[in-house]
């Protein structure tokens, strides 16, 4: 109801989607570790400041970097105060993931938005991360959370991400792939790269300045999402063989690093080099 009597102002653009896809998942997720007795304060209490921020972002349509500086609070409580294993290292690398986890799925959730990508995206990231890390109880929750949440984006795109839940499943993701890679460190680099198209297609719309990306110039069919799903998919599966053998951290993340450089590369040449948009869409899928 709150939603149909603001439709069309500022606060709900795009017109038409829900930006609560994120938040049921969170609540799911906050739940579940709850019910299972996983759930640590201060991991609740950085979501909820994830969330704060991200509904700033949202109601006030900022651009997508300070949407990512809104989300350094919520992502420091994370890396401090929920129980993260040592070394050093990985609590900052939680806290940095978050902080650009937020921005990257946010960008992709807004702008292809009629794919309803940003719901099914997550799903798959999440099983992603469950095959990747040796300890994946703590991820496996997150897909039971995010398979449901899917069904928001299809077969009908009823609802997106939103910048709220972005952040939120943001926190999720970098907080599973620390907790569940414990013992393995390199498997924590490799989940990170599980965002796959997360991590790809949003570099490639800015260095295109605005242009449509191959994922913004694709028709909006029932097909289509699940292609694009299987592309993930692909990219996820990839990932698990990035932690193989003896493989340190350093050397994982020069192996996903690489790729990622060229995945948004082939997304750079494969996109629309002509603009078709108005400097007032720019703006607005900026």
């Amino acid at each position: 109801m709150a939603w149909r009597a603001l439709r069309g102002t500022r606060a709900v653009k795009p017109a038409g989607q829900l930006p609560i896809a994120g938040l049921l998942f969170a609540a799911a997720a906050l739940a579940g570790y709850q019910r299972t007795g996983h759930l640590v304060l201060g991991l609740a209490v950085s979501i909820a400041f994830l969330a704060a921020g991200g509904l700033i972002g949202e109601i006030a349509r900022l651009p997508v970097f300070p949407r990512m500086l809104l989300a350094t609070p919520g992502a420091v409580v994370l890396a401090t105060k929920s129980a993260l294993p040592d070394p050093l290292w990985a609590r900052v690398f939680v806290g940095a993931l978050t902080v650009v986890g937020t921005g990257l799925i946010d960008s992709l959730d807004r702008r292809c938005y009629r794919l309803g990508l940003g719901p099914l995206l997550l799903a798959v990231t999440t099983v992603g991360l469950y095959e990747t890390v040796p300890d994946p109880d703590f991820a496996l929750l997150l897909v039971g959370a995010a398979l449901p949440v899917a069904l928001f984006g299809w077969p009908l795109p009823f609802a997106r991400l939103g910048g709220p839940g972005a952040a939120a499943a943001a926190g999720f993701l970098a907080w599973a792939d620390a907790v569940g890679g414990r013992g393995r460190l390199a498997t924590v680099v490799a989940g990170a790269v599980c965002l796959g198209l997360f991590a790809i297609e949003p570099p490639a719309h800015w260095l295109l300045r605005g242009k449509r990306t191959i994922l913004e110039r694709l028709t909006p069919r029932l097909a289509t999402p699940v292609a694009v799903s299987f592309v993930q998919l692909g990219l996820a599966a990839a990932c698990t063989r990035i932690a193989l053998g003896d493989r340190s951290p350093v050397q994982a993340g020069e192996i996903g690093g690489i790729a990622l450089l060229l995945a948004i590369i082939v997304t750079y040449a494969l996109s629309e080099r002509r603009s078709h948009l108005t400097p007032r869409l720019r703006r607005a899928e900026r």
